[in-house]
């Protein structure tokens, strides 16, 4: 787990995210609007950290037995804890970078309504999708190491629930049934939680995106004698958006809500699993 985190956070050094989070990359009229994001998105990081820290000090607290030099080893829990840290980090700059996008997406269809320009708005919409495309690019490998690295840590722990008899007894002798099963999963668990929240709120990037066109359609010139409701600029930029199908993309795919739920249902049937597993044997 702590080897994946790292290996995300240099992809996005490798990826050069400090393009993605410096201020010109956010329209100077919504520059306030997205430093004023970063609280909640920090206070999303800091509750996982604080989840991490206490669920470390609570196994630390129930680890007494004589078979723990393996269990409470300074090593072991300080992972833990660098996992923890580089991994919230992570999901701070994916949401500081998510919400500059959100708001682009938001402040189009505003922009569209007070000029009204055809040809302005495909101008924008092609810039909006240029730095969608360019974001997703530069996100795709530290979302893909970092859901490895989830995954993989379900797996090790289903290992070591079908390990042998000795590291069992070894396990609950050290810190009780409860904190020695508890303690690995809710963490990976805060993990995964987390990660959700991120692609949830890259999911509702593209059912933004998907909106737009509905908003744009809704938009009429006043009625007059001279004018009519048909406005042929305005339907080829509607024709324009739904072609384009633009939306936060990993490896070619479109995040939406409901991939990001059926992901979710199936940490959960998995998390469900590990401990019926665990209580039945």
């Amino acid at each position: 787990m702590c080897l994946g985190m790292v290996m995300a956070l240099c992809c996005l050094r490798r990826t050069q995210i400090q393009k993605l989070v410096a201020p010109e990359c956010c329209p100077l009229r919504l520059y306030s609007q997205w430093i004023s994001t970063i609280p909640s998105n920090l206070l999303a990081a800091t509750v996982f950290l604080v989840m991490q820290f206490s669920l470390t000090s609570w196994y630390l607290s129930q680890a007494t037995g004589q078979q723990c030099e393996n269990y409470d080893s300074w090593r072991l829990q300080l992972s833990h804890v660098v996992s923890a840290a580089v991994f919230a980090v992570l999901m701070f700059l994916k949401l500081h970078v998510v919400s500059c996008l959100d708001l682009m997406i938001d402040d189009f269809p505003r922009q569209y309504a007070e000029h009204g320009d055809a040809e302005q708005g495909i101008l924008q919409r092609s810039l909006i999708q240029a730095t969608l495309n360019q974001a997703s690019n530069r996100l795709e490998g530290s979302f893909l190491i970092s859901f490895t690295a989830i995954v993989a840590g379900f797996a090790t722990l289903t290992a070591d629930l079908f390990s042998s008899a000795e590291m069992l007894d070894r396990g609950l002798a050290c810190s009780g049934e409860e904190s020695w099963l508890l303690q690995p999963l809710l963490m990976i668990i805060s993990k995964g939680l987390l990660l959700t929240y991120v692609l949830l709120r890259a999911a509702r990037i593209s059912h933004k995106c998907d909106r737009t066109k509905h908003f744009i359609n809704s938009l009429l010139p006043p009625p007059s004698e001279d004018s009519s409701y048909l406005d042929t600029g305005r339907s080829y930029l509607v024709r324009y958006i739904d072609d384009s199908a633009a939306g936060f993309c990993i490896q070619g795919g479109r995040i939406t809500v409901f991939a990001v739920m059926k992901l979710f249902y199936g940490m959960c049937a998995l998390t469900f699993a590990i401990i019926t597993q665990a209580y039945s044997s």
